[in-house]
């Protein structure tokens, strides 16, 4: 996808910072093809992405997920704003780089607001408790504020849908934002969510094991 600019466009446009395993590619300690090739297309991070569309401040970037591989990722993408965080689920190659949204808070100036579910949250409110018990002492710590969501929501003037969907056993989310359906790390999108992704024109599917119903 093309790298989000700074104006512009109202069109939603979608760019994977991460498509990599949990483990990343290549891997710790394989000599499987795939990890030993010299081929760039074979090196990749964890799972995250940038959505963003303009509204009447400019443009808005929603990052989705803070990968452990985040700053190499926003490095490599140029990337020095995010407006807002959604996220997935709460296993650690998609919440590990929390962390670094201190960098964007240094830039920015601003609390950046993050949006997922109960369960996500009190996760990260446990691996990340430095955050929020204000014991931290020296050293800065991300600023930002956590609005959980269960349904439809508005986020800079554009509708956010959760598409509640399952990996292994766990409940995770995907999202749609407008024409774009982007759900990751599942084997079972339910039937009651069909409706939901009806009419998209761009539908981003885990593709190691997903099945629709």
């Amino acid at each position: 996808m093309t790298k989000p600019q700074t104006g512009g466009s109202s069109e939603t446009r979608l760019r994977f910072l991460g498509t990599g395993t949990s483990a990343g590619v290549p891997m710790i300690g394989c000599g499987c093809e795939t990890c030993k090739s010299t081929n760039e297309k074979d090196r990749r991070t964890r799972c995250s992405a940038l959505v963003s569309w303009s509204d009447g401040a400019g443009t808005r970037n929603v990052l989705v997920d803070t990968s452990t591989d985040l700053r190499m990722q926003s490095l490599q993408a140029g990337l020095n704003k995010i407006d807002a965080v959604l996220f997935t689920h709460p296993h650690a190659d998609h919440i590990n780089g929390l962390d670094e949204l201190r960098s964007f808070n240094f830039i920015q100036k601003s609390v950046i607001p993050c949006y997922g579910s109960d369960y996500t949250f009190s996760r990260i409110r446990t691996m990340f408790d430095y955050i929020f018990n204000g014991d931290q002492g020296g050293g800065a710590i991300p600023q930002i504020s956590l609005h959980p969501i269960d349904g439809r929501f508005t986020l800079f003037g554009r509708d956010i849908i959760p598409l509640p969907v399952k990996h292994g056993t766990m409940d995770v989310f995907g999202y749609r934002f407008g024409p774009i359906a982007y759900i990751t790390d599942c084997n079972h999108v339910p039937e009651t969510n069909l409706e939901q992704i009806k009419g998209v024109k761009l539908l981003i599917p885990g593709a190691i094991q997903t099945s629709f119903h």
